[in-house]
């Protein structure tokens, strides 16, 4: 018969029993002939039920020779074999002696008159004639070729029931996987069971902590070759735990320790954008729906650029929160004050954690547009509201352009009106100025010692016009009667104008010292007053000053040093906004004080509300958006939401709030940035 490739467990008996003919010098045995000799007395009624179980060798004997068969090893203990009441058929071959690894082949066995065939499903095989079959004992032949000769030998096997050693190497084994690949879910893996009781189930478990008693079974997995669990519904905590246990037809043989998952080192995946589309001013944008583990909600983001700048988290702004793991759409009606916004759509897990490795083209998506109220701006320096119109003037840098011109902008219909037709074409700290007169309405912006006059209407420039006899021009003012008040680096003086020239009428020195230039500034006053006052100087003085133009100084104690004095002729107040104290404008003494706004811009009409914000260019106020009243009279602060970041806020002729806003976060509006975000807003409590 073909010697079966199945047969492993006897080759250590085989050898045990080599060692012992070669030393007794045994020979073959002429008698009989192989085939009646191999048969001869097999048990031909055995009880074959007794066969199923676990068996292992012990002992082996040719012709007069027997030998025990040792154990392989005393923690791991012996090969083995094992019969099934199904017809199946393993042995199992020590392989490792340090972890106790058998390795292990299967087959078939049938039985028929007294002997057991064994075969591997192909037609090979080998015979086992029995002769002895009890609860304690199983001997049967085998044909075996233990020298190489080409001549099977027939050996005689003793074997007895064993219950093999299932070493516990699977508590240790299990573990949460944390590779890249399955950092998006809560994975524990371990080692299969592989021992020699028969399978019954694993157990993953979850705790609150590190003490079992309150264990909840998670699952219980039947599959013997599984050996990774996914927890694909866990409570939304920062921390869990897990422990695992193991059991074959003997009971548990196997309990891990318990292992905590920190989830906020989970990475949500993110999905991909499909589409984004312009639709007049709303963008409609879409994504595929997600497939992973443990999802929240989306959340659709705009921000500035694809990069990210420090201490501005590159504008980001959440939009809309979706928690319908099937909405994979969102139209955005109020899109952003900023142009060409891209849009991000992340996923959020249960736990917090929101997807990352942000691509351009894959999760974020770029678009032109902007919005109609958007102005060109990227840079704004002066601006000056309309006396009588809806209309402001803005000077800065449009965008691709060079150098800085003025705009007359129509905040009401959000265009442009005019565009000065000469640029000024020199720096300067004096503000935009607009003055209404016999010569109708101007924009004056005065320019290295000269002032440029433009029309109001068409920003023609009308003049150049230099005063007689200056100092280096910082401020200026036109009152009520015409007459120019014109600041220099040591005087007060008052101009005539005629056309385009201004003649001298009087001055007056102010301060002793000699301050920078371009932070003087003047206000003027009621009962014919003047005030002039320097950053850097703890009082401002007080000129009067008669009809023909002549000034007279009467008081050098007035407690503001401010730019950004404001001044209001109804109710005859000054407001020092340095230490928000608000001022008598007779005693000068003060009468009050307010928070907010921490930056007021201008005083409304009637004298009795502060305007402004809370957007400090310093950053000594966190900005926000919102601008900021108060009221004088009741003192009562109000806060108002507004669109876009309130940098300039102010009354127009009609009684509207404006607010010169940005849709990007921005300390102020001088510096310069990339994306046009400057707009006009109205604010309406």
């Amino acid at each position: 018969m073909t010697k079966s490739t199945l047969v492993s467990v006897f080759p250590r008996a085989l050898m045990v029993l080599f060692i012992g003919i070669t030393l007794f010098s045994c020979s073959k045995d002429d008698g009989d002939s192989l085939e009646d000799a191999f048969y001869r007395d097999k048990l031909s009624n055995a009880n074959i039920s007794l066969l199923t179980g676990t068996w292992s060798l012990y002992a082996a004997s040719y012709e007069d020779i027997t030998v025990e068969v040792p154990e392989n090893d005393n923690d791991c203990g012996r090969d083995f074999i094992v019969f099934n009441g199904d017809g199946g058929y393993k042995e199992f071959i020590l392989s490792d002696s340090y972890q106790c690894n058998y390795d292990s082949i299967e087959g078939e066995w049938t039985y028929d008159d007294g002997v057991i065939t064994i075969s591997n499903g192909y037609g090979l095989g080998y015979e086992m004639v029995l002769t002895q079959l009890n609860t304690q004992q199983m001997t049967f032949r085998a044909k075996l070729d233990i020298d190489d000769d080409g001549i099977d030998d027939i050996i005689t096997f003793i074997a007895k029931p064993y219950t093999p050693n299932d070493f516990d190497i699977y508590s240790d084994s299990f573990y949460h996987n944390s590779d890249q690949e399955h950092k998006d879910k809560i994975r524990f893996d371990w080692q299969s069971y592989k021992g020699f009781n028969v399978f019954n189930r694993y157990e993953i478990y979850r705790t609150n902590g590190y003490n079992k008693d309150d264990a909840v079974l998670v699952t219980s997995i039947g599959d013997q070759g599984t050996n990774f669990f996914i927890d694909v519904n866990p409570p939304a905590e920062e921390r869990l735990f897990y422990f695992f246990r193991l059991y074959t037809d003997q009971g548990k043989i196997a309990e891990s320790e318990v292992h905590s998952v920190d989830t906020g080192e989970l990475l949500s995946t993110g999905v991909t954008s499909s589409s984004i589309m312009v639709s007049g001013e709303t963008i409609d944008f879409s994504w595929e729906k997600f497939d992973g583990y443990y999802f929240s909600h989306y959340e659709i983001s705009t921000k500035e650029t694809e990069g990210y700048f420090y201490g501005s988290s590159n504008n980001e702004r959440t939009v809309a929160i979706i928690d319908d793991i099937n909405t994979t759409s969102f139209s955005d009606t109020n899109p952003p004050f900023y142009k060409d916004p891209i849009y991000t759509v992340y996923v959020v897990d249960i736990f917090g954690n929101r997807s990352s490795n942000i691509i351009m083209g894959k999760q974020a998506q770029g678009l032109v547009f902007k919005r109609q109220e958007v102005t060109d701006f990227v840079r704004l320096e002066k601006f000056a509201p309309g006396k009588n119109e809806s209309v402001i003037y803005l000077y800065g840098t449009v965008s691709g352009e060079q150098g800085s011109t003025i705009h007359r902008y129509n905040y009401g219909t959000n265009t442009v009106e005019a565009i000065a037709d000469v640029k000024p074409p020199y720096y300067t700290d004096s503000d935009l100025k607009v003055f209404n007169s016999s010569y109708g309405e101007e924009i004056v912006l005065l320019q290295a010692g000269e002032f440029y006059v433009y029309d109001g209407t068409s920003l023609t420039l009308k003049y150049k016009i230099t005063p007689q006899e200056n100092f280096g021009l910082d401020d200026y003012i036109v009152l009520e009667n015409g007459l120019w008040v014109v600041s220099d680096h040591d005087y007060v003086n008052i101009y005539k104008r005629n056309t385009d020239v201004l003649e001298l009428i009087d001055r007056q020195p102010h301060f002793e010292k000699h301050q920078s230039s371009g932070l003087y500034y003047l206000k003027s006053l009621t009962d014919n007053r003047i005030m002039i006052g320097h950053r850097n100087e703890p009082y401002s003085y007080i000129f009067s000053y008669d009809s023909e133009g002549m000034i007279t100084l009467i008081d050098t104690t007035v407690p503001t040093q401010t730019p950004t004095t404001l001044y209001s002729s109804i109710t005859n107040t000054l407001i020092n906004s340095k230490n928000k104290n608000i001022l008598d404008g007779d005693t000068y003494q003060s009468v009050g004080s307010y928070i907010y706004p921490a930056v007021p811009n201008t005083i409304s009409k009637d004298g009795d509300r502060l305007l402004g914000s809370n957007n400090d260019p310093l950053g000594m106020y966190t900005h926000e958006k919102k601008a900021y009243i108060y009221e004088i009279d009741s003192q009562t602060e109000l806060s108002i939401e507004t669109k876009g970041y309130p940098h300039y806020l102010f009354e127009s002729y009609d009684g509207k709030l404006i607010s010169i806003s940005t849709g990007l976060l921005r300390s102020n509006l001088t510096s310069y940035i990339a994306k046009e975000c400057i707009f006009m807003e109205e604010v309406t409590p």
